[in-house]
């Protein structure tokens, strides 16, 4: 059975698991880091996990390859701050919600 709420709950509900899909289907998540090594440039990805910092290779840089690369983190960048403000205003909603015990303790 499937728990009932108001529209504009289940709406946020449904929006930030809408979120939460394409960011899991973006190749790139974190940010982007050009690095030198040996005389070449190459192109990282760095990303926080839990404690633990990850860095994932992509590519032998290129112009076109950082310039994409740019663009997919600051899309995933921009997905989680829009996750995050959605988290807080059901957490709002939530949290102002009077309880039975309180809409009768005031009778």
């Amino acid at each position: 059975m499937m728990t009932e709420y108001p529209d504009d709950i289940a709406a946020l509900i449904q929006r930030r698991e809408e979120l939460e899909r394409q960011l899991s289907a973006l190749p790139y998540d974190g940010t982007t880091e050009i690095k030198d090594n040996g005389g070449r440039r190459y192109v990282y990805v760095r990303k926080k996990l839990g404690t633990k910092l990850t860095t994932t290779y992509v590519g032998l840089y290129s112009e076109e390859l950082a310039q994409r690369v740019r663009r997919i983190t600051a899309e995933s960048k921009a997905i989680r701050k829009e996750i995050r403000h959605i988290s807080h205003v059901l957490k709002r909603l939530a949290d102002s919600k009077p309880t039975d015990g309180e809409s009768h303790a005031k009778a």
